[in-house]
């Protein structure tokens, strides 16, 4: 499944008035981990560290 696709998926859910959580592994989840309503970041090393401060501050920033 491309990362587009995942983030499409979860905005037709919200479109139906549900609220969506999404766990990602990769970078490749980063479009629909800031796309759900709760993102959960799994993995290990930097890159990963940096992903989940960049998605919280994004989250931070709409509120």
């Amino acid at each position: 499944m491309q990362p587009l696709d995942k983030a499409n998926i979860i905005k037709k859910l919200q479109k139906q008035g549900k609220k969506v959580a999404f766990v990602g592994d990769g970078v490749n989840d980063s479009v629909a981990l800031q796309q759900a309503d709760l993102s959960i970041a799994m993995g290990t090393g930097a890159r990963k560290l940096q992903l989940i401060l960049v998605i919280l501050l994004s989250l931070n920033l709409m509120f």
